[in-house]
């Protein structure tokens, strides 16, 4: 069995490095880092950022004969009952239109894009202690603050940037695929202001950015400290959980690749 794992940043990948010998080739300048796990080959790449990168990288790498695709990372919370740290499982992700028109305090969805995550993966997943939750949204922008979340809350119980592109090319090539992000912000923990400046699209340390943040928001330091170490331990907790999860995958042979696209939808 041949697995893709997809990450949108370093950060979230780092805990891999540690606890797997890897072997590291580059294709069409996408990084990625192989390894096994048990009986299952596993392929490791980081994206960047946002849906452009997603796609972008996903579609080179799916050309490769894998048997399924687990979009990975960080996800933030929109509803109180999921908190830092919590594994979560999608069974659909949807995209929230660039175009949607605001009204009011709430955000309105246009046409809904979403994508299925293949069932059988989802229930081995929630197997596996993860908690299954009806919808996680992809959105364009981060949902930094408190407010912002709320704004999207109505629609999905996490957040995330990359999911519904990854699935989106997942099913294009007709690969099972699921995803399963761990919370590493709950639905009352903002991100502080301009955090973005400090890492760039692939979420590597911006060194200039750093500096620049220290001498214009020295306030926020602490803040961002507490945001690393933070998203540290969550990366640790996905870490385990995968790595658990994909040497339960050795064992399957009853994954069900079509099942899952006969719920894909434009609504």
């Amino acid at each position: 069995m041949k697995v893709l794992v997809t990450f949108a940043v370093e950060t979230e990948f780092a805990p891999w490095k540690k606890a797997l010998s890897l072997r590291t080739r580059v294709e069409s300048g996408a990084a990625i880092h192989q390894s096994e796990i048990s009986s299952v080959n596993v392929d490791f790449v980081v994206t960047g950022m946002g849906a452009e990168n997603a796609t972008r990288c996903a579609e080179i790498l799916m050309r490769e004969s894998y048997d399924l695709v687990i979009a990975a990372g960080f996800a933030g919370a929109l509803r109180s009952e999921l908190s830092v740290g919590d594994i979560v499982v999608a069974n659909v992700v949807q995209r929230l239109s660039p175009e949607a028109p605001a009204s009011g305090s709430n955000r309105q969805l246009g046409n809904r894009q979403t994508m299925s995550s293949n069932p059988d993966l989802v229930a081995r997943a929630a197997a596996n202690g993860a908690t299954i939750i009806e919808t996680l949204v992809s959105v364009d922008e981060i949902a930094a603050t408190a407010e912002e979340k709320s704004q999207i809350a109505p629609f999905a119980k996490a957040a995330d940037m990359e999911s519904f592109a990854i699935l989106s090319a997942a099913r294009t090539h007709e690969i099972p695929a699921v995803a399963i992000r761990v919370i590493s912000d709950s639905l009352h923990q903002g991100l502080p202001a301009g955090v973005n400046t400090l890492v760039n699209d692939t979420g590597a340390v911006n060194i200039s950015g750093v500096a620049k943040y220290v001498v214009t928001r020295p306030l926020a330091v602490p803040a961002v400290i507490r945001l690393g170490r933070r998203s540290k331990s969550a990366a640790e907790t996905l870490e385990r959980f995968l790595e658990s999860y994909i040497r339960g995958l050795s064992l399957a042979s009853d994954i069900q690749p079509r099942e899952q696209f006969q719920g894909v939808a434009a609504r």
